[in-house]
């Protein structure tokens, strides 16, 4: 019962961290999502000590205050989600957040780690008990977007695929 308090305190902490990135600008219609990820994941990086969490920018789409909110809320789930379970207790490693533009239509966001891979049978396709993995599936579906989970041989690869 403490373990799902405090998830869903991170998860609280994180769409106020979000609100307030938002709210700061004098612009609140359209967000730069190179920026609005750098921020987000700076504040990530303060959650998890020992982990690296490697964040790179090959785009910077601008997308609308509707788009940036759940794609920030779906990178937060899931580079938490790499802290939790990706690596043994109490070891560290690298989580990396890579943005991309594959066109002027679509946008990528991948989120992966080089940790012990995703569980056996593992499909974000079944019904899950999770709140985060229901969170992730009620985003992607928001979003109209693709999300894949693929293994990174070693660890776990999450992309979204999302229209602009």
């Amino acid at each position: 019962m403490r373990r799902a308090i405090e998830d869903a305190q991170a998860r609280i902490d994180t769409i106020a961290r979000v609100h307030d990135h938002l709210w700061q600008r004098n612009e609140v219609t359209t967000v730069d999502l190179a920026e609005f990820l750098a921020s987000l994941c700076s504040g990530l990086r303060s959650t998890a000590l020992r982990h690296r969490l490697v964040y790179q920018a090959e785009a910077a789409p601008t997308v609308s205050i509707d788009r940036a909110i759940p794609v920030g809320l779906l990178v937060n789930e899931l580079v938490t989600n790499a802290f939790k379970y990706a690596y043994p207790a109490g070891a560290g490693g690298e989580v990396r957040v890579i943005l991309s533009q594959p066109d002027s239509d679509r946008i990528c966001v991948e989120v992966s780690d080089h940790g012990q891979g995703l569980p056996a049978g593992f499909d974000l396709g079944l019904p899950t008990a999770s709140l985060g993995m229901r969170m992730i599936d009620a985003v992607t579906r928001q979003l109209g977007g693709r999300l894949q989970a693929l293994s990174a041989e070693p660890g776990a690869r999450f992309v979204l695929d999302i229209g602009r």
